[in-house]
C-alpha cells in the first residue's frame, strides 16, 4: 500500500469514526429531548438524517475503492467521484458550523447538540481530507502501473 493510499484511508476512517461518535452522542441526546421536551417530528428527522449523509458517502467511497483502475478514463471518473464526496462532506461540515449559533440559543439541548455537531463536523472535515488525499494520489502519473496491470491475469496479485 503506497503512502497516498495509507494516508487517505487513515483520514477517511478517522473521520467516519468521529462522525459515528457524534451520531451516538446525538441519538442519546435526542432521546432525552424527545422524552422530556416533546419536540416536533421535523426536528427529530433533522437530527436523524444528517448522520445518514455521512453513511451514504462512506458507502460510495467503499465501492469506489474497489474499482481496479486500468485506464486514464477510469482514473478520471474515480477522481471525479472522490472529489464529489469531499465536496459533499465539506458542505455538511459547513452546515454544522453555521448551525452552532442557533443551538447556543436553546439552553436545554445546547450541550449535547454542540458536542455532537462538533464531532460530526470534525469527522466530516477529516474524511474530506482523506478524499482529497486519495484524489491527489490518483493524480500522479501512474502510466507505468497501468501498463503492468493491463491484463486480467495480473489483477489477483
Amino acid at each position: 500500500m503506497d503512502t497516498w493510499t495509507y494516508q487517505s484511508r487513515w483520514w477517511i476512517v478517522t473521520g467516519y469514526a468521529l462522525v459515528f461518535v457524534g451520531t451516538v452522542v446525538e441519538l442519546a441526546g435526542q432521546f432525552s429531548v424527545i422524552v422530556n421536551d416533546n419536540l416536533s417530528g421535523t426536528v427529530v428527522v433533522d437530527f436523524v438524517v444528517s448522520p445518514f449523509v455521512a453513511l451514504g458517502s462512506l458507502w460510495a467511497w467503499w465501492w469506489l475503492a474497489q474499482i481496479v483502475i486500468t485506464t486514464d478514463e477510469q482514473r478520471r471518473i474515480v477522481r471525479n467521484g472522490i472529489a464529489g464526496l469531499a465536496f459533499a462532506l465539506v458542505c455538511e461540515a459547513t452546515l454544522y458550523f453555521t448551525s452552532f449559533a442557533d443551538v447556543a440559543s436553546v439552553n436545554s439541548i445546547a450541550n449535547w447538540v454542540f458536542a455532537s455537531w462538533t464531532l460530526s463536523a470534525a469527522g466530516d472535515l477529516a474524511a474530506a481530507i482523506g478524499f482529497v488525499t486519495a484524489f491527489m494520489g490518483l493524480r500522479r502519473d501512474q502510466s507505468a502501473d497501468l501498463e503492468e496491470s493491463a491484463s486480467p491475469e495480473d489483477w489477483d496479485t
